[in-house]
């Protein structure tokens, strides 16, 4: 059979029982319609099985990124493989990384480097920009960075500035505005990038695709599998998928090549210890909050006793840094900002999905100079690429389920800055509510599988 690795693996003369194990490993069940059908709701148009592959002229064609995986099928099944590498390198460019490596980091990305394609997994503060550009230096190919925010966009570019010593007229830029492919190194914000892959792939050797848990997006698949660049390396502070579609990251990236553990870094003193304090309040609801869950939201974010709750617990606070809290809910931002400068005399910066950049600019700069020590932001905006070590208490004011992004948040607050020495995260637990009492439990065992003690 030919085994031919391209912006895809594309197998023939494969036998059927080969092809029906491929196909069986590719096939998941669709989370959003097995969601739908549990809550009793409309499935008509929603597939109840998602395909990783297509079938076309007698050949498979599958991502890429489960190769590995598929490679071991073959061979257990006795297949004659004829491995055919048609994935793409280019004239090598010279890069000079001026960074050093920590000694922790040094392992992972050696691991990395033994593999063409594959993620890296590493806690948030662990260094994966440093680590990517280190490894973006080491392949000498003609590197794109895949982004999915314009602040994770500039902060790619800060850092190329700063480790690779490349010029910012210099950098490639696909988004806001602007379609220009670097020499040597691009950023693509990954909207504008889908769109427009084809006119890309034959300039790249290399493609770093930051926070790839996000990878399952159709908007992100469609966009890495128009690149056969000889390398691909996918950086993320955790893998798994609320969705349980973690195995698609894996499918279209590679399996994980190098990690991190936040034990070593704790110890090594790059990642700040922290406590989760539990704060247990009164809210409760006639409404059924399983069949009603956005609305039963809205109830809790304007709940007088529990914001007075909120903004009490954050003016009683006595640490020192920055006090950050989150919320899911922008309306919940602005009665949190109103309450705390009414009943509490504090006053604080609102950062969410409509703030501008300039807004942001300046609020980001308030903060880091001491101008102001209290924000109030949407979960969704600080959790990826949102950089600001000075935090030392966060504040979960709705509730969170999913692990991930619990990790993502808390991670925020675990960045080492001077005299830091533990995070404090407030925990609000609706103790009378069955639904969000449960959310609290699935909280509690994700802190406890991340070492994180609990007051």
């Amino acid at each position: 059979m030919k085994f031919i690795l391209n912006c895809r693996l594309v197998l023939e003369n494969y036998s059927v029982d080969t092809g029906q194990i491929i196909k069986l490993k590719l096939t998941l069940k669709n989370p959003k319609f097995s969601e739908a059908q549990k809550m009793g709701r409309y499935t008509k148009g929603i597939d109840p099985v998602l395909y990783f592959y297509e079938e076309a002229d007698h050949r498979l064609i599958c991502p890429r990124g489960a190769a590995t995986q598929i490679y071991k099928i073959c061979q257990t099944q006795g297949e004659a493989i004829e491995f055919i590498d048609a994935r793409q390198t280019l004239e090598p460019v010279r890069f000079n990384f001026t960074g050093k490596l920590r000694p922790l980091q040094v392992p992972a990305v050696e691991n990395c480097l033994k593999k063409d394609f594959g993620l890296l997994e590493s806690p948030t503060g662990s260094g994966k920009t440093t680590m990517a550009l280190y490894m973006i230096a080491k392949r000498g190919q003609p590197a794109l960075i895949v982004v999915h925010t314009k602040e994770l966009l500039n902060q790619w570019i800060d850092r190329i500035q700063q480790f690779l010593n490349i010029p910012k007229a210099e950098i490639g830029i696909i988004g806001s505005g602007k379609f220009i492919i670097g020499d040597k190194i691009t950023v693509a914000m990954i909207q504008t990038l889908y769109k427009k892959a084809e006119k890309v792939t034959n300039h790249i050797g290399n493609v770093i695709v930051d926070e790839c848990h996000r990878c399952p997006s159709r908007t992100f698949t469609q966009a890495l599998t128009a690149f056969s660049a000889k390398f691909m390396t996918g950086l993320t502070a955790t893998i798994w998928r609320r969705d349980k579609l973690s195995d698609v990251i894996f499918w279209h990236i590679g399996d994980v090549t190098g990690r991190i553990d936040k034990l070593d870094l704790l110890a090594s003193g790059n990642l700040c210890d922290a406590q989760i304090r539990w704060v247990e309040t009164n809210f409760n609801t006639l409404t059924d909050t399983s069949d009603y869950y956005s609305q039963v939201l809205s109830e809790l974010t304007e709940d007088y006793p529990r914001n007075r709750l909120i903004c009490d617990t954050v003016e009683n606070y006595q640490g020192t840094g920055i006090r950050l809290i989150l919320s899911d809910r922008k309306e919940h931002c602005r009665i949190l900002r109103d309450t705390l400068l009414k009943e509490n005399n504090i006053r604080s910066e609102i950062l969410t999905g409509a703030s501008s950049q300039k807004e942001r600019d300046r609020i980001i700069q308030d903060l880091q100079q001491g101008r102001c020590t209290t924000l109030i932001a949407t979960g969704q905006l600080i959790g990826e690429g949102f950089d600001l070590p000075g935090i030392c208490a966060m504040f979960l004011t709705t509730p969170v389920k999913f692990s991930g992004r619990l990790i993502q948040y808390i991670g925020r607050a675990l960045r080492p800055a001077p005299d830091k020495k533990k995070a404090i995260i407030f925990d609000f637990v609706d103790i009378l509510n069955p639904v969000f009492e449960a959310s609290a439990k699935s909280r509690a065992l994700t802190y406890e599988q991340q070492n994180i003690s609990v007051k």
